[in-house]
């Protein structure tokens, strides 16, 4: 793969961003404290993807199709930084995807 250039000056605004580069997927949670911590999804080549971060403990996992039918219910724990795929290349083109969290209830629409 060719390495895609990155430019940055001091003299623009040396406190602009900071990248963090790693090929270990647990590095980066130490950055992440308890207030800011969330779990990021998202969809790749028909892939589910649930990304904590800062997020660990229990977990569950309920897909819903549009109609409202449970298509998929799972129960687990991540850690920080984990990295849950599901294969969602079966499904209709909407479905609803709930997580429940640390006390928090998020729910997602996701377009296949």
């Amino acid at each position: 793969k060719e390495a895609l250039p990155l430019s940055h000056s001091i003299f623009n605004n040396p406190n602009r961003f900071v990248v963090y580069y790693t090929k270990m997927p647990f590095a980066y949670s130490h950055l992440v404290d308890g207030g800011d911590s969330f779990i990021d999804v998202f969809v790749h080549n028909k892939m589910l993807n649930l990304q904590s971060i800062g997020v660990e403990g229990p977990i569950s996992i309920d897909l819903f199709d549009v109609a409202g039918r449970l298509l998929y219910s799972q129960k687990t724990s991540i850690a920080k930084g984990q990295l849950i795929e599901l294969n969602v290349s079966n499904r209709s083109s909407f479905t609803l995807l709930v997580l429940n969290y640390n006390g928090r209830s998020e729910s997602f629409k996701i377009y296949l």
